[in-house]
């Protein structure tokens, strides 16, 4: 575990700093004390590192408020001397009690050019009551990082889940969503803007397994260069889960002919009285609008930008806490800037 070279990048690693938050680091998918940073947690919430330091679980006893971001920061170090790949499995355990309060991001950052592949399986449960934000951030690497989701719903519970990735040579996500108590709701986001041969893969089950429960699905992505996305959903709806409610709907943007989004929403219904709809789009920048905003004065470079811009940044509205949609769209304007070459001022 190369934590020297860690320290190096500080000004990433204190990306959220601006965020009250209690910040569990891994390192090469080992848990780091010195990097670690937690304040004081509210009575009877239990963390704890297990597997010899490459799992963590957290339980939120019920009730209780965590006020502060909950930040599980994955780094992949530099390679230095070492030419062989990395490669690590983490599991992350997530029980949130009943009328529970709850944000979460997972930060999945590469410090270096090591070769890596890293797998995540995440397990959220959430109590009658409970409402969790779980952000998930992967940024950068050369390598594969897959992460397995799986959300458990009882009654009444609010999920808010939002998925960003940049780069990196492979990102693959899954995620499964099962209502197991009536009146469960869950809203699915994600963004991709990728470039290069960056390859971003979205998996994505909504179980409806009991009557009255809402699922919503809105993923976007921003490709350029060679790179390519894949987004699979299937809404599952079982025989007597009345008054079910899901939309999905996926949005590609191609700034290159060679950039490729393929998309595949479905639904399986086998009850009566539902509300189900789906959709998908890929297309390019509207000329009608490029036009109008040169014929305002605006060079082309930057149009297309701020179309692109408004573009990516509808997926981050509404989002908490204020100081984390400010990292984000940063984030997105940053990487913007990058692929499109141009001036976002």
């Amino acid at each position: 575990m190369n934590v020297s070279s860690i320290h190096k990048t500080d000004a990433r690693l204190n990306n959220l700093s601006g965020i009250k938050q209690h910040r569990v680091v891994f390192v090469d998918g080992v848990y780091s004390k010195e990097l670690s940073k937690a304040g004081v947690w509210p009575s009877g919430v239990a963390l704890d590192i297990l597997s010899s330091g490459k799992s963590v679980s957290l339980s939120i006893p019920d009730k209780v408020v965590v006020e502060e971001l909950v930040h599980i920061l994955f780094l992949t170090s530099e390679a230095g001397q070492k030419k062989e790949p990395l490669s690590y499995s983490s599991d992350i355990l997530i029980h949130a009690g009943a009328s529970t309060r709850l944000k979460i991001i997972l930060n999945d950052l590469s410090t270096g050019d090591r070769r890596y592949e890293s797998k995540k399986n995440i397990e959220t449960r959430l109590a009658p009551g409970a409402c969790v934000s779980f952000y998930e951030v992967k940024r950068g690497g050369e390598g594969t990082s897959v992460s397995t989701k799986r959300f458990y719903l009882k009654r009444h519970s609010d999920l808010d889940f939002f998925e960003f990735a940049e780069g990196g040579d492979v990102t693959r996500s899954e995620c499964e969503v099962h209502f197991e108590e009536e009146h469960g709701f869950c809203s699915l986001k994600g963004l991709a803007i990728l470039d290069g041969r960056s390859q971003v893969s979205n998996r994505i089950t909504a179980f409806h397994k009991v009557p009255h429960c809402i699922s919503r699905q809105f993923y976007k992505n921003v490709l350029a260069g060679k790179s390519k996305t894949e987004f699979n959903s299937l809404v599952e709806v079982v025989k007597g889960a009345l008054k079910s409610d899901s939309r999905q709907l996926n949005k590609n943007i191609l700034l290159s002919d060679e950039a490729q989004a393929k998309t595949g929403p479905k639904l399986k219904i086998d009850a009566d009285d539902v509300s189900c709809t789906h959709g998908a789009t890929v297309g390019q920048l509207e000329k009608d609008e490029l036009f109008y905003l040169t014929s305002r004065g605006l060079s082309k470079e930057f149009a297309r930008f701020l179309l692109v811009y408004g573009f990516a940044e509808e997926v981050l509205e509404g989002m908490e806490p204020a100081g984390l949609k400010e990292e984000l769209e940063a984030l997105v304007n940053e990487r913007l800037k990058t692929i499109m070459g141009g001036s976002s001022s």
